[in-house]
């Protein structure tokens, strides 16, 4: 949910600071532990209680990271303890993530490595396609990247007059609830890669993928100056805890 600062209809479609805010609830990703995130934790006895879906999650990371350390099932336990979720721990930095090291761990290089394959294999198979023809791949992409994020972000997805995909690039950084976008830098991007479409999608820290009136409005907005250069907005997607929130197939652009 949020706002995008007003630009006015005299704007040129170089204006710049298209921003918008949304509530700050606090993160809570698809896969955040029994007494994360204010839930208090269930108990039996003095024994904190696991769902099936917890202990599988852990047996999943510690797969992952059994080539990457001595102990990983002890290393599963913390980073999940520490992060909350698998999300959580795929979108943590480095130094987020060395809040977890222990002296003498070699495992954190190698799993940003891993991490990084990963993104960019998913984010290769977007750009070998039609924009729109895999939209499963797309949100698959979304939530894998953004969905675990604690600031906001946005993406564009570029794409030529025959609509394949041409590049997917971050087009801004945010702060926990604040996102600043540069109309002028998008529109300029989209020339010099030779694209006449675009899709954008930010994520919601909050979990929330409910753009507010305000969002709806000013993506109309942009949409319009987008027209002005001869560029198509084909959607503006929102990223939540579980989905993705697609303006365009509601009807509200």
């Amino acid at each position: 949910m949020g706002w995008i600062s007003p630009i006015s209809d005299s704007d040129s479609a170089s204006a710049e600071g298209i921003s918008h805010a949304h509530s700050t609830g606090s993160l809570c990703c698809d896969g955040t532990l029994a007494g994360m995130a204010g839930n208090p934790p269930n108990s039996v006895g003095h024994l904190p209680f696991r769902s099936s879906s917890e202990r599988s999650r852990e047996l999943h990371l510690t797969a992952l990271l059994d080539p990457l350390d001595d102990q990983p099932a002890g290393l599963a336990r913390r980073l999940l303890q520490h992060f909350g979720s698998l999300s959580a721990i795929v979108s943590a930095t480095e130094p987020e993530l060395r809040q977890v090291w222990r002296e003498g761990e070699r495992w954190i290089e190698a799993f940003l490595v891993i991490r990084q394959l990963l993104a960019d294999g998913m984010r290769e198979k977007l750009v070998r396609s039609q924009l729109g023809a895999d939209r499963r791949a797309l949100e698959g992409y979304l939530l894998q990247t953004m969905c675990g994020l604690r600031e906001e972000q946005m993406i564009a997805v570029f794409a030529d007059t025959q609509r394949y995909v041409t590049a997917v690039e971050k087009v801004t950084d945010g702060e926990l609830s604040h996102l600043n976008l540069s109309p002028r830098r998008l529109f300029f991007r989209a020339m010099t890669l030779n694209a006449d479409r675009i899709l954008i999608a930010h994520n919601h820290p909050s979990g929330i993928a409910t753009p507010s009136q305000a969002d709806i409005e000013q993506t109309q907005l942009l949409i319009r100056k987008a027209d002005l250069l001869g560029i198509t907005i084909e959607d503006h997607l929102i990223v939540g805890r579980r989905e993705v929130f697609s303006m365009k197939d509601r009807g509200l652009i």
